[in-house]
């Protein structure tokens, strides 16, 4: 047995001294330089891009396999303004064969100098590296089909789990010395749409490249004049790169403003895709940012110095099926923000959303106010009145049978989508009021969404409201339940509208539906009911009382000096129905110490024209108003027309005297003696005077 063995040994040796003389022999006889012309031959004919190596080509088999060259250049094919595709002024690497037989992959280096890569879509859209993406041609194809064996399934063939077995190579270790890429730069010039974007002095490099220690990678450059910055180490990546876990903690940075970390780990990248990663965004200010881009800032908002601060910190986990994060936090300028949400089956979004704000003004991001331009006018110029409009119906048709247009918002995206949110404000400012503890719940699916609930405190008060909006068609539509309770309307009227116009505690129900995403649709297409009552309030502006007082004089509100007029009552209260943006109320009552005031009639939100008729009465004495005498009875109708901006006032002359008609007894009295009596006619002449003053100290007419 010594014998064999030590033969087999003598000639393993002495193989080893062979293939190490030939490899010595064939490196130092054959020229390689000879081999060039031949090389870029080769090159040019398979792809189509001419190659140019103009420097020197080194070669090595032994212990090493090396490979390196100078002065590369490939060409663009034809149809390309631009000569150059690629050019690389030096290439190294270096990688031990021995290793190889037991799946080792040992680099001493891979260095790359001063690539340049130049990109460039011609007017047609055609990239110039589309060539080297294509596959091979069809007759390629069957050639390789008809190699097989007659009646052998190819597809089977290569899907044979023994076949892919055998075809994978699982790498037992991998050590790489010196990994860098230097001072490369890669140039776009899209002719089709006219850009031009630059990276240059690009680097990169990787430390401790292994399979089971974590590479650490440095890497830099400029986009368009702009510095990038990304570090961090990646891995370990594992003897089967792609189907492990592959750790991350990565830093990026963008112009010394943006900086982004990543840490967490990749799963199954090449199947699975699977993704666990803490990402955290350090505050910064977009604007700032923006404004280093060289770009515009796009949103113009009335506060410009918001959008100053921002800053995010959340866990991502999911695949291509879906998206889960949580731990969201959200600085928003001053705003502290919460974040919870799920989004999987793209195609066809189902998200859920969980939101929570402290604190935020909207004001300050809303567009600023634009100044209005007033226009001229003058006793020739009249004030137009729109004609209403009938209401389109559901089907996309309007009344005359023709299609309506619908709206000009595709709402095609929220019909796919499915939704399930809720959302919650502790403290809001908008339109100048505020209000807290805003909580909405809302779901849909298939166009149809559902507002389950929407509370909110307002002014010592609640408003309470359900309803849902559908876009299953062109046109949405709109239904809506809204309840108050105890809201005071006079500071919500002076902060949301800066009007001081009406004080008192609100008590509301109103259920409205409507379609339409604009003004003008909606007050065409809104119907419903409700029921406002305003106690213990005041009217202001108006003193009723100081006007009884006056009211022979024809009393106006600019006599009243002091402190500003109002009118204090008891209760208010207004039923009313909207049919097509036309409202009805059929009876509105106001109770005052001293007048009790009834209204009946429509406004028309559509032509904005008033059909009302008003009719106030003064009770028995106004004492508690200053004064003494008795004006029990009056009762002065008066008829409100015109249109909002420019209403008409005038007396109901006949309603006042059907009011002072004489009874069946006066009237039999009169009948039989032929005279009215005296008393009446006073009564009758005082009751018009009355009325005149009462109309001059209301209207001022």
């Amino acid at each position: 047995m010594r014998k064999p063995l030590k033969y087999c040994l003598i000639f393993v040796a002495a193989l080893g001294v062979l293939i190490t003389a030939g490899v010595i022999t064939l490196t130092t006889l054959v020229d390689v330089q000879s081999y060039k012309p031949r090389i870029e031959q080769l090159v040019t004919e398979k792809y189509g891009y001419p190659l140019t190596l103009g420097g020197k080509i080194s070669l090595s088999l032994f212990p090493w396999v090396g490979l390196g060259f100078t002065d590369l250049k490939l060409d663009n094919p034809q149809g390309f303004t631009a000569k150059t595709f690629v050019t690389v002024d030096s290439f190294q690497a270096r990688l031990k064969v021995l290793p190889l037989l037991s799946r080792k992959v040992e680099i001493s280096s891979f260095v790359v100098k001063r690539p340049e890569i130049f990109l460039e879509r011609n007017p047609k859209g055609v990239w110039n590296w589309e060539k080297l993406t294509q596959r091979d041609t069809p007759s390629t194809t069957a050639a390789g089909k008809q190699a097989a064996a007659p009646g052998t399934d190819t597809n089977k063939q290569l899907s044979s789990p023994d076949l892919q077995g055998r075809e994978k190579f699982v790498l037992q270790s991998l050590m790489v010395g010196e990994f860098s890429i230097s001072d490369g730069r890669v140039r776009i010039n899209d002719l089709k749409d006219k850009q031009q974007r630059e990276l240059s002095d690009f680097t990169l490099q990787l430390v401790d490249v292994s399979l089971d220690k974590p590479i650490k990678m440095t890497m830099a450059a400029v986009l368009d004049g702009k510095p990038l910055k990304l570090e961090g180490a990646v891995g370990p990546v594992g003897p089967d790169p792609g189907s492990g876990k592959i750790n991350l903690d990565l830093s990026a940075q963008l112009l010394e403003i943006l900086h982004i970390q990543a840490s967490g780990y990749l799963e199954d990248i090449t199947r699975k895709q699977s993704y666990n990663l803490t990402v955290n965004v350090e505050p910064f200010s977009p604007r700032k940012l923006f404004a280093a881009l060289g770009v515009g800032f796009p949103v113009i908002t009335a506060d410009p110095q918001v959008l100053g601060n921002f800053g995010f910190k959340a866990k991502l986990i999911g695949d291509p099926r879906q998206v889960v994060l949580s731990d969201g936090d959200i600085l928003f300028d001053d705003s502290s923000i919460t974040l919870e949400t799920t989004a999987k089956d793209f195609s066809r979004p189902d998200l859920s959303l969980n939101m929570a704000v402290d604190s935020i003004d909207l004001d300050r991001y809303l567009p600023p106010a634009k100044a209005e331009s007033k226009a001229p006018s003058g006793p020739g110029k009249v004030e137009p009145v729109q004609a209403q409009v009938p209401v389109p119906a559901a089907s996309g048709k309007n009344s005359s049978g023709q299609t309506d247009k619908g709206s000009a918002i595709d709402y095609g995206p929220l019909r796919k989508l499915v939704l399930q949110a809720s959302l919650k404000l502790a403290k809001v400012k908008v339109h100048g009021g505020n209000l807290s503890n805003l909580a909405l719940s809302i779901t849909g699916q298939n166009g149809l969404f559902t507002i389950h609930s929407l509370a909110m405190d307002l002014y010592e008060g609640k408003i309470g409201a359900t309803g849902n909006i559908n876009v299953q068609r062109n046109i949405p539509a709109t239904e809506l339940n809204l309840t108050v309770d105890g809201v005071q309307v006079g500071p919500l009227l002076k902060d949301f509208a800066s009007k001081e116009i009406l004080e008192g505690m609100l008590k509301a129900q109103i259920a409205v539906s409507m379609q339409g995403d604009n003004g003008e649709r909606i007050k065409k297409s809104l119907n419903g009911k409700g029921d406002l009552r305003f106690q213990d309030g005041a009217l202001i502006g108006l003193d009723l009382a100081q006007m009884a007082r006056t009211i022979k004089a024809g009393f106006t509100l600019e006599q009243q000096q002091g402190e500003k007029p109002k009118t204090d009552f008891a209760e208010l209260h207004a039923p009313f129905t909207v049919t097509n943006g036309l409202i009805s109320t059929p009876e509105t009552t106001l109770r005052s110490p001293f007048i009790r005031v009834s209204a009946a009639g429509d406004a028309n939100l559509v032509s904005e024209a008033l059909d009302m008729k008003i009719k106030p009465t003064l009770v028995g004495t106004i004492k508690g108003q200053g004064d003494e005498e008795k004006r029990a009875g009056l009762s002065v109708p008066v008829l409100v027309g015109g249109t909002f901006k420019a209403p008409k006032f005038t007396p109901d002359l006949e309603s006042l005297v059907k009011d002072q008609l004489p009874t069946q007894e006066e009237l039999g009295e009169i009948i039989k003696t032929g005279k009215i009596p005296t008393e009446r006619k006073e009564k009758l002449k005082e009751d018009l005077e009355q009325a005149k003053g009462l109309l001059k100290g209301l209207f001022g007419k």
